[in-house]
């Protein structure tokens, strides 16, 4: 499945179609990435979110700016006393810190 984009009134929105150009999930979207470990990000109203192919929206829209995922973390930017920092999710959302993650990896 990959991303495209369909002009409308007001800019541009993107969806995603099969290899024969079938819409697969309407253009909805602000802006969206391209599947990553079955997840794609997507911005709706300036947030940052995942979706799955089937169009849930898996992880809501609530970062600030956000990657895609890699060995099952994505790093996502959020703002905490008036500061951007990035954590890293999983793919249910769960939140950990850079030192967590070390540890995971061990």
């Amino acid at each position: 499945m990959k991303r495209f984009r369909k002009q409308n009134k007001c800019g541009f929105k993107w969806g995603f179609h099969d290899s024969n150009n079938k819409i697969i999930l309407p253009p909805v979207y602000d802006y969206a990435e391209n599947f990553s470990e079955g997840l794609a990000k997507v911005i709706l109203n300036k947030k940052h979110g995942y979706i799955d192919k089937k169009g849930n929206m898996v992880i809501p829209p609530a970062y600030d700016g956000a990657g895609n995922f890699h060995e099952g973390f994505a790093s996502v930017m959020v703002k905490l006393n008036e500061k951007y920092r990035f954590i890293f999710i999983d793919k249910k959302g769960n939140q950990y810190s850079e030192d967590q993650i070390q540890k995971l990896s061990l």
